[in-house]
């Protein structure tokens, strides 16, 4: 994923092996059960068309429906997620988003990540709506900038 020369994700995926970034979905229970929603190893069907990237299937006992949708004023990104219980017997789910940032030129992810991965701060922020978010900055240079991310 890129915006103008930086590149968000630190491990790119490939069609043999999904990078780290993704959706889990985590069946909790007697016996905990989980699997990614994207990728190679997701159980969705994947489909492009004019209203964005969308993906259907069943997973975990469940009917998924999974939409990539980007916002309209910012240069952001958000999964929606729909879920349903075919059945009548009760499940506690979590959905887990992970994101392997970079935020930095590809030629220097691709010459060393764990270089570029240790200068990411982290910092909590107070948003007027959301609570409490995660603001990621790379405090490498990238062309004279510190691009940076809100989680």
């Amino acid at each position: 994923m890129e915006h103008g020369d930086i590149v968000l994700n630190l491990f790119p995926g490939t069609e043999m092996e999904g990078g780290p970034a993704n959706l889990y979905l985590r069946r909790l229970g007697n016996q905990i059960s989980w699997t990614p929603l994207l990728g190679p190893r997701s159980p969705l069907g994947l489909r492009l068309d004019a209203a964005g990237l969308r993906a259907t299937g069943e997973c975990l006992g469940l009917r998924i429906t999974l939409a990539l949708v980007l916002a309209e004023e910012s240069p952001s990104w958000l999964w929606h997620v729909g879920m349903e219980n075919p059945t009548d017997a009760e499940v506690t789910l979590d959905l887990v988003y992970a994101q392997d940032l970079a935020l930095a030129h590809y030629g220097a992810i691709r010459t060393n990540e764990y270089y570029v991965s240790q200068y990411i701060d982290y910092t909590p922020l107070t948003h007027p709506e959301r609570g409490c978010v995660l603001a990621a900055r790379q405090n490498l240079s990238m062309g004279g900038r510190q691009p940076w991310a809100p989680t």
